[in-house]
């Protein structure tokens, strides 16, 4: 399921450097439905796109889509930041 990382740089949210890869990146999409006021937990693999990521601060990004009926929806992206320490 698509998603992106970005990493604070001189106070700036900078996207982080792919991995060069064999093959082009497939994603899927699936559809979950999360209820008004609640949360979801969503594992991540990033190693496998990014490599290991150094000390730093970091925000994960993933696209949203609030839909309430057909042609009556929003878009927007939502963050998570977290810090790697060593």
């Amino acid at each position: 399921s698509y998603y992106f990382l970005e990493e604070k740089v001189e106070g700036d949210w900078v996207e982080v450097e792919k991995l060069e890869l064999e093959y082009d990146v497939g994603w899927t999409d699936e559809a979950w439905i999360i209820l008004m006021d609640d949360t979801v937990e969503w594992e991540v693999d990033w190693e496998w796109l990014y490599g290991e990521l150094p000390i730093g601060r970091y925000r994960m990004g993933k696209e949203i889509i609030d839909f309430r009926k057909t042609g009556d929806y929003d878009t927007r992206i939502y963050y998570v930041i977290f810090e790697v320490e060593g």
